[in-house]
């Protein structure tokens, strides 16, 4: 576990001696065209397991494929995100869709350390209803989207300490605009996490209104948006 992508190369080894083995992750597709020739390689029967990251989940129609394992499932409902639990479904789900393409059965193995988590359960059936009925409760319970609008600031600094106080002082100022706003909900400040990006240290803050107009209002005010060291999130994808 968390060892790679190499190291479960090495233990297909040892499993299944005879199988030619190949390997898609970063390493392996470094150079350009390399994810297409190794898709087509595959493609072709001249290996008999593609191995790789999430990469390989998405968009390849190989009809020979008649069996899909999954490492790790839990590994993107484990982050620190309000949809974790829909890209762990949407992954597996395209993930597990690999298999029986073709004229031939397919089967799928998930290894997870939370079989019974209605992301994993409702995915291992390609059930989409019952996965969105249990997720958009937990949604409106926490009032996140649909049921809110999301605003994320992120503060930038080379120092860990100065994106730490610049990220309370945007938090003290918006709180002192807002404290009439019963609507609307100041998260944080806290380390991104993924805390340090090309030297920068990451700082979130994430608002969460159920309209955002006085937000936005507010940031022009306190001219937040034309900081170099803040970075404005709209309805953000993610809050990593």
């Amino acid at each position: 576990f968390g060892t790679g992508t190499q190291k479960l190369e090495e233990e297909l080894g040892k499993i299944f001696p005879q199988a030619r083995v190949i390997r898609m992750d970063q390493d392996s597709t470094s150079r350009k065209m390399a994810h297409d020739r190794i898709i087509a390689s595959f493609s072709r029967g001249e290996y008999d397991i593609l191995l790789g990251t999430q990469m390989v989940a998405k968009g390849h129609d190989i009809k020979n494929v008649t069996a899909v394992g999954i490492i790790s499932a839990d590994s993107a409902l484990n982050l620190p995100d309000f949809r974790s639990a829909e890209r762990t479904f949407s992954l597996l789900t395209q993930a597990a869709g690999r298999a029986g393409r073709g004229d031939k059965a397919g089967q799928v193995v998930i290894q997870t350390y939370n079989p019974e988590h209605y992301a994993i359960m409702a995915s291992s059936s390609h059930n989409y209803e019952v996965f969105y009925r249990q997720e958009i409760e937990a949604r409106k319970s926490l009032q996140y989207p649909p049921f809110s609008e999301l605003l994320k600031l992120t503060v930038y600094s080379s120092d860990e300490n100065q994106a730490r106080s610049q990220a309370e002082q945007i938090v003290r100022q918006l709180g002192k605009e807002l404290q009439h706003d019963r609507q609307t909900e100041i998260i944080g400040p806290f380390a991104a996490p993924i805390a340090k990006i090309n030297n920068s240290y990451r700082v979130n803050i994430l608002i969460k209104s159920k309209e955002l107009t006085n937000i936005k209002s507010q940031i022009v005010a306190l001219k937040l948006n034309s900081r170099s060291d803040v970075l404005l999130d709209i309805e953000p994808l993610n809050i990593l």
